[in-house]
């Protein structure tokens, strides 16, 4: 790391260490050697203060466990006599619970760890020289900016790096000692809102009892660490559990559930809870925090009270960061391709129009199905990235087959709720058609039944912007979920999608055939479009056809195909009879 090239200063950067011990004075100083700081040391707070009273520190590191004045109180004299003086300890994780205090008070501006990482830790101090020029050129222009907050703060607002590094740390003691072991993660669903509503610490009261369950469940030599948010971890080696890992989870679980209580209230939690088997090399820290999270935050995961991270798992999850990764890149290098899958009209068998879909062929992991990679998109924002390339070669495919068959009507496209919420989705599809010289009529925008219902109020602007531009709108998958046409009556929807849910058993089900033919005749009498998705059989085709259904979409015609067969599908149509 070249701090040089990082700080230049007018005045020189002080950097004041504190230790009693003076072989960490030494090894603290080696780290520092190469950096550009003017480097002071001090064996005592005593003497920390005299040089902090002769010199501009602009940091001080400092241990905690000191044999006159603990590194706590040497921090809050600094805090109050050299408030722009920029503090951080560093101590064993031993100690964590002592500083917490220290730490969520905004006297210390970071918590670092014993033993140490010198990349690391030259990494801490560079930014914590960066919170104290922020400070400084806060002073300059006369803006109201402390160095740093002083104000009590909740660990899961300003100490989630510290209490991770922490949890990291210990982890990466277990791994190097080639130790097997268990890393548990419990997670409380609703510790924001039980905070807001307990007039107490309920992070510390909470680590407090989970310690007492690690010692009654686990064992004695478990460790239970906060990493914010109301996340917390234990850890303990796997030969004090055996084969007991499994009815531990479960009396945790059911010990999390029962009610906890205080002086003056009482107040239950709702959790959810995973563990992993560490007994390989090919885990790091990092990787066993960021799965037990993902793992945790995944529907598909968690379909029980607690949940073991597994081989297959593992793989489903390292299969999903490798999609998540190459998402833009497939965006950047044209991977996706645009497919399209007819609808077409039931009385005279002929395309009118057709929904465009996205391909995705990896040069790894082969076809990747839309559902997987939307579904990751979403979670990280990309799904913006992917909705401005489809637009744009939508509505370039569109310009290009109208033109080339003036039968077809108009094609659609999925636009999502996020991109119905957006401030600039109308404006950037109205850019779109004057790009490409195209009329709103010959484009249907697909919107997914849940999405509506779920953001009515957010969204029901943009529709009526769009059905003004001409845009024609329909609603997909309706049936799907919890369905209503009374909130279609109140939209400008020219489109109802029926799902494939409800079509699947049309031939063997008198109770499906009759809820299908009372949805068409609904909106057949508010003038609505229907078309049938899924349609895969004669049999169902027959049955659709003594029902007032205008358009179907499925297997039976043909499935969704690239531009070059679609093209060749609406030259060969009409389809048979």
């Amino acid at each position: 790391m070249n701090h040089s090239s990082t700080y230049q200063r007018e005045r020189a950067s002080t950097l004041l260490l504190v230790d009693d011990e003076p072989a960490i004075l030494r090894s603290l100083s080696r780290a520092f050697k190469q950096s550009p700081y003017e480097v002071l040391l001090a064996s005592s707070a005593e003497q920390a203060q005299d040089i902090m009273a002769n010199n501009n520190v602009q940091v001080l590191l400092s241990d905690y466990r000191m044999p006159d004045t603990d590194g706590g109180e040497l921090l809050r004299q600094v805090k109050q006599e050299y408030p722009e003086t920029i503090s951080m300890i560093l101590s064993g994780y031993a100690d964590f619970t002592s500083v917490q205090e220290v730490i969520n008070s905004g006297t210390a501006f970071r918590f670092l760890s014993k033993p140490w990482n010198n990349n690391e830790l030259l990494k801490h101090v560079e930014q914590a020289f960066c919170e104290y020029e922020k400070g400084i050129e806060g002073q300059r222009t006369h803006q109201k900016q402390p160095f740093y907050s002083s104000a009590p703060l909740e660990p899961d607002t300003i100490l989630a790096d510290s209490l991770m590094h922490v949890i990291r740390a210990e982890i990466g003691t277990l791994l190097k000692a080639s130790e097997d072991f268990y890393v548990i993660q419990v997670h409380i669903d609703n510790f924001h809102h039980l905070k807001s509503l307990c007039d107490i610490h309920l992070a510390e009261l909470l680590l407090c009892q989970l310690s007492a369950y690690a010692d009654e469940l686990l064992s004695r030599d478990s460790v239970c660490l906060y990493a914010g948010g109301g996340c917390f971890y234990f850890i303990c080696k796997k030969n004090d559990l055996n084969d007991h890992i499994e009815p531990a989870m479960s009396a945790l679980y059911q010990k999390l559930i029962m009610p906890f209580y205080t002086v003056d209230e009482s107040f239950k939690v709702c959790c959810k809870l995973a563990y992993l088997d560490v007994s390989d090399d090919k885990h790091t820290p990092s990787s066993i925090i960021s799965n037990l999270s993902a793992v945790l935050n995944d529907s598909r995961f968690v379909q029980d009270n607690w949940v073991q991270l597994d081989n297959e798992q593992l793989e489903k999850l390292r299969r999903d960061r490798k999609i998540t990764y190459d998402i833009q890149p497939a965006i950047e290098q044209e991977a996706f391709e645009l497919y399209f899958q007819p609808k077409v009209s039931l009385p005279h068998r002929k395309i009118e129009s057709a929904e465009i879909l996205m391909r995705w062929k990896h040069s790894e992991l082969g076809w990747i199905s839309p559902e997987e990679f939307i579904r990751l998109s979403e979670l990280d924002g990309q799904i913006d990235n992917i909705w401005q390339w489809l637009s744009k070669a939508s509505f370039a495919a569109i310009k290009s087959l109208t033109e080339k068959h003036p039968d077809l009507k108009r094609l659609s496209l999925n636009i999502s709720s996020r991109q119905l919420q957006s401030s600039t989705v109308v404006e950037e599809l109205q850019g779109l058609l004057h790009e490409n010289q195209l009329s709103a009529e010959h484009i249907e925008l697909e919107i997914t039944e849940t999405n509506v219902l779920s953001n009515i109020e957010k969204c029901s602007d943009t529709v009526l912007a769009l059905k003004r531009l001409g845009f024609q709108l329909s609603i997909d998958d309706f049936g799907s979920g919890y369905s209503s046409l009374a909130y279609i009556a109140k939209l400008p929807i020219d489109v109802v999608k029926l799902d494939k849910s409800l079509i699947d058993d049309l031939s063997h089900s008198e109770a499906n055939r009759s809820l299908v033919r009372h949805i068409l005749q609904m909106t057949y009498a508010l003038g609505i479009k229907t078309v049938v998705e899924g349609v895969e059989s004669h049999e169902q085709l027959e049955i659709l056809e003594q029902m007032p259904c205008d358009s179907i979409q499925g297997f039976l015609f043909s499935p969704a195909v690239d531009f070059n067969a679609f093209h060749a599908l609406c030259l060969e149509q009409p389809f048979r009879k």
